[in-house]
């Protein structure tokens, strides 16, 4: 039975950078064994869910695997939740990332990217904060990033409410809003705001941000709150689809809660960061230790995302050769091309000119197999445009099933 590897890197696609001179990060990269897929393969450009939508990495990963993003919601903090090992069921959970905040205005959405010191903050918000008829479980996941869960016993929450994070820097945060006039609704707003404001005091003063500001590092003194869902929908399990064994290889929680939603098997790897330190060799021999154990294999690598939205076109290409040299080289000497079929494309387009994603079409690769290449001998953006492949990314992995029988 012929093998499916399935590699999103996240954020892959971009626009012609300056700093590049008018080349993408992937165009500008050196990366043989990507080039040597796309030169024996097929390769084209897909819309991840629709040309006028900027995909967010669940909505875009979620299309990716075949599920009707627009039909059917998929909040982000329950799935973050589930990424981590908590399946929240009548919880209200949200997407939180550390954030630096000066005289009312957000001038970092990340907070430098902290690294350091962040258990303590979250140990520190889990005992020092205290709200009225609501209880709460902060948990911090990959740097700046974290889940926030409200359970309360007293009343019923609700997830009609607006986000804080407004994505942008320079202006203030958002407060919570209730989007029905409703008491749950009302309730439910007044007590994240109350949650934002206690921790923002707590955190202001800490002595994690204390010593930040004085060795000159953006300080993590405020919280935004996205994504936030009561449970998940029920979906189709993928591997009764397609009546094939998955396994999901990720750093990220977001990409972990998607896998276990959809039915996939989820490997740990402590080396696997979700961020550009991760270790890619690691991820590639997961993946070939694991061969005779799965069908189908779903890769997320997710540092090309965060170079783009740091508007690093430099760093976004040295992790593209970097993903080529240590991932995708173990691949080609390991793997049978002729028993395995790989697909490579990412859930959207994060441009360094932008920092933000956004609606561009996106290169794809397919090779392996039985596929009869295209002639063309490079994968990037320019080269996909030339390529065969052109559809909606929501209809992508029925294709690649389909080679596979």
């Amino acid at each position: 039975m012929d093998k499916l590897v399935f590699v999103i890197i996240d954020g892959l696609g971009d626009r012609k950078c300056r700093e590049l001179y008018g080349k993408t990060p992937l165009e500008a990269a050196s990366k043989p064994f990507l080039d040597y897929f796309a030169r024996h393969g097929k390769v084209g450009l897909i819309n991840v869910i629709d040309p006028s939508i900027a995909p967010t990495s669940e909505h875009g990963i979620l299309s990716l695997l075949g599920y009707d993003v627009i039909a059917t919601r998929f909040p982000r903090g329950p799935l973050e939740a589930l990424g981590i090992g908590i399946n929240v069921g009548e919880e209200l959970a949200f997407r939180t990332d550390f954030a630096t905040l000066r005289d009312g205005i957000i001038v970092d959405r990340r907070a430098g990217r902290i690294r350091e010191g962040v258990k303590e903050l979250e140990r520190d918000i889990n005992q020092k904060i205290y709200l009225e008829d609501v209880n709460f479980v902060f948990k911090s996941t990959i740097a700046h990033r974290g889940v926030l869960i409200f359970y309360s016993n007293k009343f019923e929450l609700s997830d009609c409410i607006s986000d804080t994070d407004p994505q942008a820097v320079n202006v203030p945060p958002n407060l919570c809003k209730p989007l029905i006039l409703r008491e749950s609704e009302i309730r439910t707003s007044a007590i994240v705001n109350e949650f934002i404001r206690k921790t923002h005091l707590l955190l202001e003063y800490h002595r994690v941000n204390l010593q930040r500001k004085a060795r000159g590092l953006n300080e993590a003194n405020f919280l935004l709150l996205r994504g936030g869902g009561i449970g998940l929908p029920r979906v189709e399990k993928i591997s009764l689809k397609y009546r094939r064994f998955w396994c999901c290889i990720s750093g990220s929680p977001l990409e972990k809660g998607i896998a276990r939603l959809v039915g996939m098997e989820v490997v740990d790897i402590p080396e696997a960061t979700g961020d550009i330190d991760t270790d890619l060799r690691a991820k590639a021999r997961a993946l070939i230790e694991r061969l005779d154990e799965f069908d189908c294999f779903l890769i997320h690598i997710k540092g090309t995302d965060e170079a783009g939205h740091d508007g690093n076109a430099e760093l976004k290409k040295e992790f593209i050769e970097k993903i080529d040299g240590l991932f995708f080289s173990e691949l080609f000497s390991n793997l049978s091309l002729r028993r395995t079929v790989i697909c490579v494309t990412c859930d959207h387009a994060t441009p360094c000119e932008l920092g933000r994603h956004s609606n561009d079409p996106v290169p794809v690769l397919i090779s392996g197999g039985k596929i009869k290449g295209d002639g063309i001998d490079n994968f990037s953006e320019s080269s996909c445009r030339r390529g065969s492949i052109r559809m909606n990314g929501r209809y992508l992995l029925p294709m690649l099933m389909e080679l596979l029988k």
